[in-house]
């Protein structure tokens, strides 16, 4: 994953977290990656990595990409939906 600077294409920044997939939710503050059990969470202007989570219970498997409303992130899992501030 790539984040480049809009005004002259140059790179921001890298990772190799994200690794094959294309389904990430950009916020003003975060990146968002979900991958089977845990959601990937890194730092939108540096790239650093902040966090990897889960749902709740630890045996749902998140079934969609995450969504953003009002500073809230929501991902449909397996019971349902599961829904936080932004960290």
């Amino acid at each position: 994953l790539y984040a480049l600077n809009p005004a002259d294409g140059t790179t921001r920044w890298r990772t190799r977290a994200f690794q094959g997939s294309r389904e990430l939710l950009i916020t003003p503050r975060r990146v968002y990656h979900t991958n089977g059990g845990y959601l990937n969470i890194l730092n939108r202007q540096t790239g650093r990595f902040v966090a990897r989570v889960t749902p709740p219970d630890e045996t749902e498997a998140i079934n969609s990409p995450a969504a953003f409303v009002d500073g809230i992130v929501v991902v449909s899992i397996s019971s349902g939906t599961w829904a936080f501030r932004e960290p």
